[in-house]
């Protein structure tokens, strides 16, 4: 038996749910010891993120980018070290995500960032909509993260319903 493509222990799955981690899937051993060593040395590797086709899923790059960020700071904390440096790239990372959520329901030509993936987010969903504020995009992304752990992936047009429920008035008239 390969014991690397067994399901993960249980108290591989216990360490992982102390860091707030949710799957969407049923994780090998190997998977696990991979995503438990990420949250032990977040600066070491950023697995999840070599692999991502940046055209097609930049949304959830920049989430995960977040994401160790964040969890990168938690550790700063901790050894009360390198604090400072770390919420700095926390801030950037949130903002580059949110940038990236405003641009696609920003005109072509007012983008800060005209990637593949934004462009087509526009065309089918965010040409509906006003660019919402930072502050609002973040209320979008935030409720939506805390709900479905790769909806940025998987599911990005629930960003513009969500938007559209919170901040109806965002909504551009016919």
């Amino acid at each position: 038996m390969n014991w690397p493509d067994d399901p993960a222990t249980e108290q591989q799955l216990m360490y992982l749910r102390q860091y707030g981690y949710v799957s969407d899937r049923p994780l090998t051993r190997t998977e696990a010891a991979a995503l438990i060593r990420n949250y032990k040395h977040p600066a070491a590797a950023k697995p999840e993120l070599i692999n991502i086709d940046d055209s097609a899923h930049e949304a959830y790059r920049l989430r995960l980018e977040a994401e160790n960020a964040r969890r990168a700071l938690d550790t700063a904390r901790l050894s009360s070290s390198g604090i400072d440096e770390c919420q700095i790239e926390l801030a950037r990372a949130v903002s580059r995500r949110q940038i990236f959520w405003l641009d696609t329901c920003r005109e072509a030509r007012e983008m800060t960032r005209a990637s593949v993936q934004i462009l087509d987010l526009h065309a089918r969903y965010g040409c509906r909509f006003s660019p919402p504020s930072h502050a609002q995009a973040q209320v979008v992304l935030e409720a939506l993260d805390a709900v479905m752990p790769v909806w940025d992936r998987d599911h990005a047009e629930l960003f513009f319903q969500t938007l559209e429920l919170n901040f109806p008035y965002l909504v551009r008239s016919a």
